[in-house]
């Protein structure tokens, strides 16, 4: 970052991804966390003392007029992203970090991509596969040529609910695949649970050679979040779980880390493929990486790995997963708009 060039900062939302954001914000040197929004008084109060927050709204609209921001985190519920990041984008901050996913209809999405551009706000969605560098890593291997050419991704999400508030809620998943793989051509998908257990699974075609496993989902009771990157001649396997690697206590550990192993071909037969090489792993915080990166596209005018343009095929894919799950066919991606 720039010497001397100094954030104020403000986060609407005071719920538990606004904890994370306060928390990456004070990690930060230049930046100054110095108001927050939230409609409920008794949370909005314990929120801003533990993070010893000065200015205070129950009103949106007053936080934006009173203090000037440069940079805004939307930590809503994740259907009510929209309302707050139209009036922020009209306040022309420097940019804003919007906690995923950007919106639920692409009209939605497309919407605030245009209140960004007309007010000049860089905008960035909190994909914190994309930032979080234990993912980053499983994703280079994948591409390094390393492990031979990548053929599939499976990605398993039990344990979370495949139907749409579950899944738009767990995009991150489906947009860790774009972020490997490249944009996808067709889907097909298809139930996978029950009524009170909903679930999907099914394959996603990308350009060239490379195909996606995916199931979410229900007619579990316990969870699993698993990433397997399939090439040639090898494989990476990323996996959240318990400690020491892969704890999804957010808020009391630094990151969101992911115990990471990696299978060789020529370290020979099925011994060597169902243990692997268990590497080192690092704790980081994506969210404070996230903020970093967001401030480093407004001082040298460049674009997030995780901008609100390419967050819009990710929310378009997912409706593409949607559709072909609910109807039982294959979706071509992009062809119709949602």
């Amino acid at each position: 970052m720039a010497a001397g060039n100094r954030y104020r900062a403000g986060i609407i939302g005071c719920g538990r991804s606004g904890n994370l954001h306060a928390r990456a914000y004070k990690k930060i040197e230049n930046i100054e966390l110095v108001a927050c929004a939230n409609r409920g008084e008794g949370k909005l109060q314990e929120f801003a003392d533990r993070w010893a927050i000065p200015g205070r709204y129950g009103d949106l609209e007053e936080m934006l007029q009173v203090e000037s921001l440069d940079l805004v985190s939307i930590c809503t519920k994740d259907d009510q992203h929209v309302g707050p990041l139209l009036r922020t984008a009209a306040a022309r901050p420097k940019g804003i970090f919007c906690e995923k996913p950007l919106a639920t209809t692409l009209s939605e999405v497309d919407s605030m991509l245009e209140a960004c551009r007309a007010g000049g706000t860089k905008l960035s969605v909190s994909h914190s596969m994309r930032f979080e560098q234990n993912f980053v890593l499983a994703k280079e291997l994948g591409a390094s040529g390393e492990l031979g050419a990548l053929r599939e991704i499976h990605f398993v999400g039990y344990g979370m609910a495949g139907d749409m508030r579950g899944l738009l809620h767990e995009d991150h998943c489906i947009d860790f695949l774009r972020f490997c793989a490249g944009e996808p051509q067709w889907v097909f998908c298809y139930p996978d649970g029950t009524q009170d257990q909903p679930g999907l699974a099914g394959s996603i075609q990308f350009e060239g050679e490379v195909a996606a496993r995916v199931s979410f989902g229900g007619r579990r009771e316990y969870a699993t979040f698993q990433v397997v990157l399939e090439c040639s001649r090898g494989r990476v396997d990323a996996v959240l779980g318990p400690d020491p690697a892969g704890s999804v206590d957010l808020l009391q550990n630094d990151c969101w880390e992911p115990s990471l192993r990696v299978w060789r071909a020529k370290e020979g037969g099925l011994a060597g493929y169902r243990d692997g090489e268990l590497l080192k792993t690092v704790r980081n915080d994506p969210w404070e990486l996230g903020l970093r990166e967001l401030v480093r596209c407004i001082e040298e005018d460049g674009e997030s790995v995780s901008s609100g343009a390419d967050s819009r095929k990710t929310v378009q894919l997912i409706l593409a997963v949607l559709d072909s799950a609910n109807e039982q066919r294959k979706v071509i991606v992009g062809r119709e708009d949602s």
